[in-house]
């Protein structure tokens, strides 16, 4: 999506030089990195959160989350 952007915002008269759209390009394909960290983050507490509120998730069980989604007790988010 950044580089569909970034290749929209350069104007005709900036060509060949494409200063613009390569540092919007730049900046927005960045922000990816602490996004994704703080997504990371609050995945581990809320996670932690469930663990203290229902105890922890024994290793192999098939969790059917087709009726209480992810309200399942033992629905975990990958991180």
């Amino acid at each position: 999506m950044a580089n569909v952007y970034a290749s929209n915002a350069n104007s005709l008269q900036t060509r060949p030089n494409y200063v613009r759209g390569c540092a919007i390009g730049c900046g927005l394909s960045g922000l990816v990195v602490p996004i994704g960290i703080a997504l990371s983050l609050m995945y581990h507490a809320e996670n932690k959160s469930k663990d203290a509120n229902f105890g922890h998730v024994q290793v192999g069980v098939i969790v059917d989350v087709s009726t209480e989604g992810d309200r399942h007790k033992d629905f975990r988010l990958m991180t």
